[in-house]
């Protein structure tokens, strides 16, 4: 449903999932980090143009900001071959490295949607 929490959009998951292909086509990396990139992209783009990319509401974690079911977003690109999750220790404790199977599809994204995440991920 659109809110404020949302960023007056309602929740898509296919751009959230195109959000996350679209950071890891420029770096494998972990949950904790696409996390925060993404919010970071949703901020840029709802300060910028006052509504957001794909309407995540965020929650308040240890870590940093992550999307509401942000482990079942991860999940279902996992099942459908979207991405890969490779076990790594780090900082004493196994967490996932994520590398893109498939491309992102660009197409559903604005020209503005894609400027402003190519400035956050490149930054």
């Amino acid at each position: 449903e659109k809110s404020e929490l949302t960023g007056f959009k309602k929740f898509d998951l296919e751009k959230t999932k195109s959000l996350i292909l679209l950071i890891l086509e420029f770096q494998n990396t972990f949950a904790t980090k696409i996390n925060k990139l993404l919010w970071y992209i949703e901020f840029l783009f709802f300060n910028k143009y006052s509504i957001s990319i794909a309407g995540n509401t965020y929650l308040h974690y240890m870590y940093g900001p992550i999307p509401n079911g942000y482990d079942l977003i991860l999940s279902v690109m996992h099942e459908e071959g979207m991405i890969e999750k490779e076990g790594i220790l780090r900082h004493g404790e196994i967490q996932e490295l994520l590398k893109p199977k498939v491309a992102c599809d660009k197409t559903i994204f604005s020209n503005e949607e894609i400027a402003v995440g190519k400035i956050v991920i490149s930054n």
